[in-house]
C-alpha cells in the first residue's frame, strides 16, 4: 500500500506486450467517471518523442487533435517548464555553455551544430563536465562524487581522486593537494562555477526545473497521472513524483526493469521495482517477438537477481537467433540493416 490516498497501480509490459496500448485503456477507463475529463489527467513520459507519440494516439481515441493535449501529455521537464512560468530565454542553451566555458578556459562543443537538434554526444571536456553536472543533480549526489559518473577521465587533461590519481601530494585527504605546476582541470571547481554562472544569469537547466518544482511544492492541477516508461526514471524525478503523490486520487506508473535505456543518465529501475503502490499487473503476452527469440530473451535475463517476472508468453512461433562473437558496433549496426532489409 502506498501512504498516500490516491490508488497507485504498477503495470508492468516485457517488449511487444502492447504497454503503451494497456496504458491507454487505463486512461480511457478513467474518463468513463462523468466527473472526469482529460484536463484531470497528466500522462507523463521520458521523452519528448514518446510524448508525442502518446498523445497522437490518445488524440485519435478521443477524436481531438494532439495540439489539444499538449498540456496533459508531456514530459516532466515540460511540465515542470509550465509549473514554474519560464520562457525559452530562462533556459541554458548552447551559447550559454559556451561563454561559460570560454571564461574558464576549458573547451565546449555545440551538440546540436546550429541546427536545433543533437548531432552526436561530445566526448569535449566542457560538455563532459557540464553533463556530469546534470548526472549528479538527477542522481542526487554531492559535488564530491563526480567520479562516479559512468564517463571515462583522462588523467592528462583533469585531476582525478587523490586514491586514483598518479600526480596527487600526500596530505589530508580531505583537502587533497596537487603540485604547483599542475595545470589540468579540477572538475569539481569547475562544476560549482558552472552552478554559480547559471544562478548569476538567471539561467535554469532540465535538473534544476525539477528541483525546483520540488523545493517549491509544485503540483499540476490534476487529480490523475499517468507515467509511462517508470524504469527510466531518475531519483530526482522519482522526488517530483512523490512530491505530487499526495494530492492525486490515482497513479499508473506503467514499466519495464528489464528495458533501462537511460542509465547512463542516472536512471534507477530499482524506483520502479521498490515503489509502494496498492496493485500490480503484468501483462502476459508479446506480439512482437517470436518463440525463438523470446525463450532466448528469458532464459539469459533470468540470471538477474532482482526484479519482475513476467513469464511472457509468444503470439507467434518461429524467428531466428543467431549468435556473434565479440562484435563492434559497426557490425552490430551492419546486421540490424541487414535484418531490416530481409
Amino acid at each position: 500500500m502506498s501512504d498516500s490516498d490516491a490508488t497507485v497501480t504498477r503495470l508492468f509490459g516485457g517488449p511487444g506486450s502492447g504497454k503503451t496500448t494497456a496504458l491507454l485503456d487505463r486512461v480511457e477507463e478513467i474518463l468513463e467517471d462523468d466527473d472526469v475529463t482529460i484536463r484531470d489527467i497528466l500522462v507523463v513520459s521520458y521523452t519528448r518523442a514518446a510524448a508525442a507519440e502518446i498523445r497522437e494516439r490518445l488524440a485519435e481515441r478521443l477524436d481531438v487533435s494532439p495540439r489539444a493535449l499538449q498540456g496533459n501529455v508531456a514530459t516532466m521537464h515540460a511540465k515542470a517548464y509550465e509549473l514554474l512560468n519560464l520562457s525559452r530565454n530562462d533556459v541554458v542553451g548552447e551559447s550559454d555553455k559556451q561563454e561559460f566555458c570560454e571564461e574558464y578556459g576549458v573547451e565546449f562543443e555545440d551538440e546540436y551544430g546550429g541546427a536545433g537538434r543533437r548531432t552526436a554526444r561530445s566526448t569535449t571536456i566542457g560538455n563532459k563536465i557540464i553533463a556530469t553536472s546534470q548526472w549528479l543533480q538527477r542522481t542526487r549526489r554531492d559535488v564530491a562524487d563526480w567520479y562516479d559518473v559512468p564517463f571515462n577521465w583522462n588523467v592528462e587533461e583533469v585531476r582525478l581522486p587523490p586514491e586514483v590519481d598518479p600526480n596527487a601530494q600526500e596530505g589530508n585527504k580531505y583537502t587533497p593537494t596537487w603540485p604547483s605546476d599542475d595545470d589540468r582541470i579540477d572538475v569539481p571547481s569547475v562544476i560549482r562555477g558552472w552552478r554559480t554562472y547559471k544562478g548569476d544569469n538567471g539561467l535554469v537547466g532540465f535538473a534544476d526545473m525539477l528541483e525546483r518544482v520540488k523545493q517549491r511544492s509544485l503540483v499540476p492541477n490534476v487529480d490523475y497521472l499517468v507515467i509511462d516508461e517508470f524504469q527510466d526514471i531518475t531519483t530526482l524525478q522519482y522526488d517530483v513524483y512523490q512530491e505530487w503523490l499526495p494530492h492525486l486520487k490515482g497513479v499508473l506508473i506503467a514499466g519495464d526493469d528489464d528495458q533501462v535505456v537511460y542509465a547512463w543518465q542516472g536512471a534507477d529501475p530499482n524506483l520502479l521495482l521498490d515503489t509502494e503502490r496498492d496493485e500490480d499487473v503484468v501483462l502476459p503476452n508479446s506480439y512482437r517477438l517470436p518463440s525463438k527469440i523470446l525463450n532466448v530473451v528469458n532464459r539469459e535475463i533470468r540470471h538477474i537477481d532482482k526484479r519482475q517476472e513476467k513469464d511472457l508468453h509468444p503470439r507467434k512461433e518461429g524467428g531466428v537467433v543467431e549468435g556473434v562473437s565479440s562484435p563492434s558496433m559497426l557490425d552490430l549496426a551492419r546486421n540490424v540493416r541487414y535484418t531490416l532489409e530481409e
